[in-house]
Formats: C-alpha cells, structure tokens, sequence
C-alpha cells in the first residue's frame, strides 16, 4: 500500500495539527507511487476478502444529480457490492447533492442518520466534536492490506494516529486550453509558467490571443478567470510563496507581501491587461443562453481560450455540443521564479463518515472499503459520476477511464501526473474555516468592485482571521 505525501512529510503534517479536533485537518489529494497493473475489466474483488459477519442491514445515500446515472450506478456497481457480501441487506438511495445535505443535518438534528456520511466539508470539525462520527482506527488497521493503492490515507490522521474517514475521491486543478483558438492563431501549445511581477509567458500568450481577436464580431479573451478561493487563487497564492495561515494555523498571513502579490495579479488580468472578462461580461453572455447555472460558459462556448478550474468542474458546463468540445487539459501552470512551492497544485479529497450510531459497523466498513479501493467503484465516479478520479490509484491507469469519459477534458493524466509526482498541496482547514472563508470572499468581492485596494482588503481579511483563530487557541 502506498500513501500520501503532498509537499509536507507526515511527522510535520501531524505536528502542525496538533491541537486541532479529529477531522480538522482532513483534505488534499496526495502522491501515491507508481500503480500496480489495473485488473482486467471484468476482474472484481474476491469475496473471501471480506470477514464473515452475521447479517446486517446498511443505509447508503450517494451523490447522484442525473436520475439515469443512479441507476447505472445501481446496476453497475451497488449490485456488485450485494453479490460480493449476500449477508449485507444494501439499502441504496440516490440523491442530488443539495437534497442529501439537507436530509442528513434533519437527520443528525433527530440523532438518527444515513449509515454513511459525506458531508459538507467546511462542517467536518463540528460533526466530529458534536459526536456524529465513529473511529475507524481498529477497522483500518484490520483491513488495511486489502485496500491497494488508495491515495491519501496518509492524510487523513489525527494528532493522535486515528482515522475519521476515508477518501472514495482526489480531486486537482488543472489547465484547460481551447486547442481550436491555439490552432487558429498558430499558437503551437499552452504556456506552462506565469510569475506575478510581469505574467510570463502565460499573460504573453493571453494578451496575444486578446489582441489578436479584438476586431471581430465575437471577440476572444485570452484567460476565463473566476477568481475562486480553492482552485485558482490557492494556487498561485502558494505558488508564490505564501498562503492563507501559518504552517501552524495559529497567524493570518494574508496581509503579507507574497500573499497580496498573487491576489494583484489576478486582478490585473482583468483590470490591468484586460485579457479576462469582467463579472458584467460574464453575466451578459450567460444571459443570452437561458436559465441555468452555466458554468465556465464564455470558456465553454469558445469566447476564452484558457481556463484554471477544478477537474470535475466539466460536470457543470452547458453547450449543445458539450461532449466533442476542442478543449484539453495539462498540470496547472507553475510559478517560473521556481523554488520549492513553484509547481505545486491546490487538491481535496471527498471523504466518506461512518456515523456514530451506525448499527453494524463491520458491515458499513465492508462499503467504505469498498468506495475506496474497488476499480469498478473508482471508474464509475471517475466517468458516470464525474466527481473527480478514484482514490484508488490503480483505476487511474484503467482505459474506461478516458474511454467512457463523456465530457472533455479527457486528460486524466492531467491530475493523475501531479498526485502521482507529489506536487498537490492541502487545503488549510481550521475550525473557523466558514467564517474565515467567508470574510475573505466579501473583501475580495469588494476588490473586484473596485471599492478597495488589494492590500487594504487583504489586511482587513488578514485581522478578522487573526481575531477568529485566536478565539479559536484561546478556547483550548
């Protein structure tokens, strides 16, 4: 079994943390070394693997939003699960993400719940301490040679050596390019650097393509850019040098200068070099398509050339022609000042909770071992289910996975090359991540209006962070 190792080594990973409630700390994608050969594509897990139980009856609620997808997924896989453990009554329901989140917090508020749990992850500390999920430590332990390459098992222990969750997903920002626009302007391939002082090659090629386009009917920018915290912002925010807290989660660092560099440069693209389009532009395109959340739409429907977004982000996209897009992905863009932070790529793991007063333990264990580590499961969230590549590493290298990829980008290696390489980095989380994001978003918000500077909204980010992490030490 391989395990995790994203920029930070376990003992200073678990150094870091300490202090910080169970699930604190649970996030990012990370290394897993070189797969083993995936098994044949009919080749499933042998159900001598599984200890024998008595009977037992598990609820499992999974994040479906297409209803022909729940049942492929059902038939696909769930099924399977059944004919592999008989003994195991699976009650199997599908549910769009916003219905399962509200079904669970009635749930937990009854201190009833699904079997299952896998919930929003800005309220992982407060499910945890109010007792709403169960150790896993012994079962892991037990079982932790069946469970194969599964990335980020690494990363999901406590200070004290306890597991909360398992990972079933990895997730990466990635670079997307039209390759039609390239073509046609005679731009050979993607930039692969940026550096905040001037843009690099990266602002080069936009204003090119900017430039280029400006006289026609439908001009083109050169960059879609959302601004977004976890994907684009946290990676060149680390990329520079700098990040949100300190390595300890004890400082705000937003008002520092690296920090405030990388926030500037990403204003400048729209406002300064005009090669990304404004919130009005985007709002008016969106309008002319019609109701809907039509993500990345001027990128989408070719009126932008390059994207930063998440991988599964494509879940998202509206087009009439959305499965034969010209669009390809590589790693996300790296910092050219270089150093050890330069390539690196912000990553998140989904992660699945037993609940506390799950029934049958053994049995609900026996389907997140499952989630995790089998490569029918991983295949069909990499594919039918689009949230990103399987944990288990070894279903990356499983040709289903671009075979019956719907939706560009079908570059799986895209993500897979980062994690594998161990150029993902994690996510801070700390107990007043909620309000903390929040009040970032708000005065960033107030950036983009052009009502404050960058350096005066990050100062004023960086306090209010600094007042709720020290309410946060001070209570401990």
């Amino acid at each position: 079994m391989s395990t995790s190792n994203i920029g930070l080594s376990r003992r200073r990973f678990l150094g870091i943390s300490a202090g910080l409630s169970a699930a604190a700390l649970i996030a990012a994608c990370g290394q897993a070394q070189a797969p083993t050969a995936a098994p044949e594509a009919d080749e499933a897990p042998q159900a001598e693997d599984a200890p024998t139980m008595e009977a037992a009856t598990i609820n499992v609620r999974w994040i479906v939003n297409v209803a022909e997808n729940a049942q492929a997924f059902e038939d696909g896989v769930i099924n399977r699960f059944r004919e592999m453990h008989p003994d195991i009554d699976l009650n199997y329901e599908a549910s769009p993400y916003g219905a399962h989140y509200e079904k669970m917090l009635a749930e937990l508020a009854a201190n009833e719940a699904i079997d299952i749990l896998t919930p929003d992850p800005t309220r992982w500390i407060e499910w945890t301490d109010k007792g709403f999920v169960r150790e896993v430590t012994d079962l892991y332990k037990r079982d932790q040679s069946q469970l194969g390459d599964t990335v980020a098992l690494d990363w999901i222990v406590d200070p004290q050596g306890r597991f909360w969750s398992m990972p079933y997903t990895a997730l990466g920002t990635i670079h997307i390019y039209n390759t039609s626009i390239f073509d046609k302007y005679g731009i050979s391939g993607p930039p692969r650097q940026w550096n905040a002082s001037d843009g690099g090659e990266y602002l080069d090629v936009a204003r090119e393509i900017t430039s280029r386009s400006s006289s026609e009917p439908d001009p083109i920018w050169g960059i879609y850019t959302g601004a977004d915290y976890t994907t684009e912002m946290s990676t060149y925010i680390v990329q520079n040098g700098a990040n949100f807290l300190s390595d300890d989660l004890r400082r705000a660092t937003m008002h520092e200068p690296e920090f405030i560099e990388a926030i500037q440069f990403m204003y400048d693209l729209e406002f300064k070099y005009r090669v990304a389009p404004s919130a009005e532009a985007k709002a008016a395109f969106q309008e002319t398509l019609g109701e809907g959340r039509h993500r990345d739409a001027l990128f989408v429907h070719g009126r932008a050339a390059m994207n930063n977004t998440w991988f599964n982000a494509e879940s998202g996209w509206t087009h009439p022609d959305v499965e034969n897009l010209p669009m390809k992905a590589v790693p996300m863009l790296e910092n050219s000042k270089g150093g050890p932070t330069s390539d690196k790529v912000a990553g998140w793991t989904a992660v699945q909770y037993m609940w506390s007063g799950a029934k049958h333990p053994d049995a609900v264990w026996e389907f997140m071992k499952f989630a995790m580590s089998d490569i029918e499961f991983g295949v069909a969230v990499t594919t039918l289910l689009n949230y990103g590549l399987s944990a288990n590493a070894n279903a990356w290298d499983d040709p289903r996975l671009v075979a019956t990829k719907t939706r560009p980008p079908r570059e799986i290696d895209s993500i897979a090359t980062p994690l594998r390489e161990g150029r993902g980095f994690i996510t801070q989380i700390f107990p007043g991540w909620r309000e903390h994001l929040g009040f970032f978003n708000e005065q960033k918000g107030l950036v983009w209006k052009q009502e404050l500077t960058v350096e005066e909204a990050m100062q004023n980010a960086s306090k209010h962070t600094q007042a709720v992490i020290d309410e946060y030490w001070a209570s401990k």
